[in-house]
């Protein structure tokens, strides 16, 4: 989710890249008030001040413009034929001016110097630093995908149903571990943060901040993406190993269930995507217990 700044950048079609505005936003002492984000913007070029209107009148500002409403940021757009439009959390609303007048408390940061030449410090710079990073994120998706496919189509012939299926957990497990890595390194994730909004029970962040979420400089989140990342490697590479693989899997369950344990009786609080992995892991994992029988084919590529 964009920070209000970002948002503000974007809709004046002021140049800027992601990860510098969310750094900086993210780093900022003063981002959760007026103060802050006018000196953010001011790194931009945008020089801005904070009015307060009593009438809470709306005709009498310029926009676009950020407001304070019911304790939070909003991007005001325009306002025409008596109803206001405005972005809040990345998602665009229209609403009638006299219901939206209620709720603003008249507090505005409003834009005032021309900001056609307005643009991000070394933006050229940071350019080619987002595209790498843009690249390097989708490598990480495709070459699982990759994986994955390849695993499939080379020994469709000798993979029963179920390891197939395992392979696809495998995937998911991967998408999952790369959300938590994702919301400890930059606090948000697009995935993540739409499993937690759907499933509203528990709290992500509080438990991936906890010294619990980690294994000496490692965190849990990094060690499952790798698990799942070997896995896959497994079946593309060295089929004859799934059976191996599969065992370490049990202690994997195991693991799974000191997890639950710690987020439930000790942190008070659970992780839901911390638990859809561990799901992932004991499906995996009963798959190969009640077949373990079938693991016996991988013999032949020895």
């Amino acid at each position: 989710m964009n920070n209000i700044v970002a948002q503000f950048l974007k809709v004046c079609k002021v140049p800027y890249t992601t990860f510098f505005s969310n750094k900086l936003f993210r780093e900022h002492p003063y981002n959760n008030n007026f103060l802050g984000i006018k000196q953010m913007l001011s790194i931009y070029g945008i020089e801005s001040q904070g009015m307060y209107f009593p009438d809470k009148d709306l005709s009498k500002l310029s926009f676009p413009c950020i407001l304070h409403l019911d304790g939070d940021f909003m991007l005001a757009i325009c306002v025409r034929n008596g109803f206001i439009t405005y972005i809040w959390k990345d998602k665009q609303f229209v609403s009638n001016l006299l219901e939206f007048s209620r709720l603003w408390d008249g507090c505005a940061l409003v834009v005032m110097n021309d900001i056609s030449q307005a643009v991000e410090p070394d933006y050229k710079k940071h350019l080619h630093i987002e595209i790498s990073k843009v690249i390097a994120k989708w490598a990480i998706y495709a070459i699982p995908v990759f994986l994955c496919i390849y695993s499939i189509v080379c020994y469709y012939d000798v993979f029963s149903i179920y390891a197939n299926f395992q392979i696809l957990l495998d995937l998911c497990g991967i998408a999952l571990c790369f959300a938590l890595v994702e919301r400890q390194i930059y606090g948000y994730s697009k995935i993540g943060d739409k499993i937690c909004s759907s499933l509203s029970f528990g709290n992500c962040s509080s438990i991936l901040s906890t010294d619990k979420s980690k294994f000496s400089i490692y965190t849990w989140s990094e060690i499952g993406f790798g698990y799942f990342i070997g896995r896959l490697l497994c079946y593309a590479l060295a089929p004859y190993f799934c059976f191996e693989l599969s065992v370490v899997c049990c202690f994997a369950m195991i693991f799974g269930l000191w997890s639950m344990w710690q987020q439930i009786f000790v942190l008070k609080n659970v992780c839901i995507i911390c638990t859809l992995v561990q799901v992932l892991v004991w499906v995996n994992g009963l798959i190969f217990l009640i077949n373990i029988d079938n693991y016996s084919y991988f013999d032949s590529f020895i």
